[in-house]
C-alpha cells in the first residue's frame, strides 16, 4: 500500500497516467482535474474446459449401408444393441430401458413356444395316449393357437390361465421392486429383465455376463420371429408346421 501510494502521489506531481498490472488505467487527478480512465484492453473469452466429449451418434450395425446412425440413446452399451431403431422409439434411457424389459421377456416365452410348438405336434398324441388323455391338438395335428381355434379346448386354456398366473407373479415381484416402471429412476447395476434366475450359473460360463445376454437376446428374437411364422403359415395351410419342413423335425 505505501509502494502504490508514493507511486500515484509521484504521478500526481508529474502528471502521468499510471497503469495498474492488470492492464486497466487508475483515475487519478491532476492539477485539479480528473484524468479519463482509459479503456483495458479487452480479454479474449476462454471456453471453460469440462473434460466431457459432446455425444456422437455410432453407425449402425442392423444398415451397413449409407452411413445410417444410430440413435444417441442405442451406444452399444446393452447387450445386443445394433443401433435397430428406425421408427426412433427410443427417446431417453429410461423409455428405452423399459421397451428392452418388454423384449426380453416376450424373447424368453418366443423360445419356450418355439421348442414346445413343434415337440407338441411331434410327440403329444404318444404322451396322452400313454396315460390315457385326450388329445388337444387343433384340427389336423397342429399346436393350438389362437388362429386355429385350438384354445377352445378346457386343457389349452387352463395351461393359458395357469401361464398367466406365473407371468402375474413374476410381474408383480418386478413391480414391488419399483424399477420396471417407465418414469422410474434405475440403479446403476441395473439389468433389464434380471431375475436373478440362474441356478447353473451360465452366466459365468464364458468368463463375460454380456456375452450370455448377446446370445439370450439373439435366440429370443429369432424366437419371437419364428413362432409368428408358424401360426402364420399353419392359418394358411391347415398343416402342421412339422409336416411343412419334416426336414427341421
Amino acid at each position: 500500500m505505501i509502494a502504490f501510494s508514493m507511486l500515484v502521489g509521484s504521478n500526481a506531481f508529474t502528471s502521468q497516467r499510471p497503469y495498474s498490472s492488470f492492464g486497466a488505467s487508475v483515475p487519478v487527478r491532476s492539477s485539479g482535474e480528473e484524468v479519463e480512465m482509459e479503456s483495458a484492453p479487452e480479454v479474449p473469452e476462454i471456453p471453460a474446459i469440462t473434460g466431457v466429449k459432446p455425444a456422437t451418434a455410432l453407425h449402425a450395425k442392423w444398415f451397413p449401408f449409407g452411413g445410417v446412425k444410430a440413435p444417441l440413446v442405442l451406444d452399444g452399451s446393452m447387450a445386443g444393441d445394433v443401433g435397430f431403431d428406425p421408427l426412433g422409439l427410443a427417446k431417453s434411457t429410461k423409455t428405452l430401458y423399459w421397451m428392452r424389459e418388454a423384449e426380453i421377456k416376450h424373447a424368453r416365452l418366443a423360445m419356450l413356444a418355439a421348442v414346445g410348438w413343434p415337440l407338441s405336434e411331434l410327440w403329444h398324441k404318444e404322451i396322452a395316449s400313454v396315460f390315457s388323455l385326450p388329445s388337444i391338438l387343433a384340427d389336423g395335428g397342429r399346436a393350438p393357437s389362437l388362429l386355429n381355434g385350438g384354445l377352445s379346448s378346457p386343457f389349452a386354456s387352463g395351461m393359458l390361465i395357469m401361464s398367466i398366473i406365473i407371468a402375474g407373479y413374476l410381474e408383480s415381484s418386478a413391480m414391488n421392486s419399483g424399477n420396471v416402471f417407465w418414469d422410474s429412476e434405475k440403479p446403476k447395476d441395473y439389468i433389464p429383465g434380471d431375475f436373478g434366475f440362474d441356478p447353473l450359473n451360465l452366466h459365468g460360463l464364458k468368463g463375460n455376463k454380456k456375452i450370455m445376454q448377446e446370445n439370450e437376446i439373439k435366440n429370443g428374437r429369432l424366437a419371437m420371429i419364428a413362432i409368428t411364422a408358424f401360426a402364420m403359415q399353419e392359418a394358411a395351410t391347415g398343416l402342421p408346421v412339422v409336416e411343412q419342413t419334416p426336414y427341421l423335425f
